[in-house]
């Protein structure tokens, strides 16, 4: 089984653009796997795309709100997580 660490909250979604907001307690980057959602629906995909301040990052840091490329619709509060 792959082991996965909480890296964030989802805290807000923009649908006309598919792009979450995620505050973050980890550092991810774009070609990780990751999984956004609740306890009873977790959906998977890779980083895609990282933007701070609307601009592409190379890397994040805790603390930071960032936005992030998604292939569904998310939740406000929906746990995000790293997946190794």
């Amino acid at each position: 089984m792959a082991g996965r660490s909480r890296i964030g909250l989802v805290a807000h979604y923009y649908g006309k653009m598919d792009v979450a907001v995620v505050q973050l307690r980890g550092e991810p980057k774009s070609g990780d796997s990751i999984e956004i959602g609740r306890a009873s629906t977790k959906l998977s995909q890779k980083v895609t795309s990282v933007q701070v301040n609307h601009n592409e990052a190379s890397a994040c840091k805790p603390g930071d709100d960032v936005g992030m490329k998604v292939d569904w619709k998310v939740l406000e509060g929906d746990a995000v997580y790293k997946v190794s």
